[in-house]
């Protein structure tokens, strides 16, 4: 035998042995990229939002605005928001079920019922403003053409009249939570 023809074994071994390779490495991106699809969608990015809670009724509740500077738009059904307090009066409630209706209010900016609230007795559902009493405005949150929170887009919650007894230095927290991807998109934090 020829010394040449010895060489050629060892380079057709190390060729079959990457080919095999290859094809294994295939396989199993094709099944591990399978199991990647089923992973939630990314949160979208909210580039810069604002937050303002303002004392009313003599510290005896409070308006709260939420206004969405730039980056990406959200649709109101894939958000939930939660308003702690517990700080301030040891209350945390959950907004949920949103859009809200408008069925059968006669108020159209504030339309939040029951059905849209977890947890304690802590945000002002919909009704009409007492006389004197400040007025709010959720109708981003309501069942509209466009339920979509974007730049420019602001809404209003209310911390009810007696629900909530806010005092300087109190500290109320506000998240937004893009239930689609479970990620909190607005952390806001105020300090009366």
């Amino acid at each position: 035998m020829n010394q040449q023809d010895r060489a050629v074994t060892p380079v057709i071994a190390i060729i079959l042995m990457v080919a095999v390779l290859i094809v294994l490495a295939a396989t199993i991106s094709v099944s591990f990229f399978g199991v990647v699809e089923d992973v939630n969608e990314p949160a979208p990015n909210l580039a810069e939002t604002t937050g303002e809670l303002e004392p009313v009724d003599g510290g005896d509740g409070g308006i709260i605005t939420i206004t969405h500077l730039g980056g990406d738009s959200v649709e109101v059904e894939n958000m939930e928001i939660v308003v702690d307090a517990t700080d301030a009066c040891g209350k945390r409630s959950r907004v949920v079920n949103l859009p809200a209706s408008f069925s059968g209010q006669s108020y159209p900016n504030n339309q939040l019922d029951d059905k849209n609230f977890e947890g304690d007795d802590l945000l002002a559902q919909g009704a009409l403003p007492w006389i004197g009493q400040e007025e709010w405005d959720a109708r981003l949150l309501m069942d509209t053409d466009d339920n979509t929170f974007s730049a420019g887009d602001s809404f209003q919650l209310r911390i009810g009249s007696g629900n909530c007894d806010l005092e300087s230095g109190d500290q109320v927290n506000l998240d937004i939570i893009h239930m689609p991807s479970s990620s909190i998109i607005i952390d806001e934090e105020f300090t009366i």
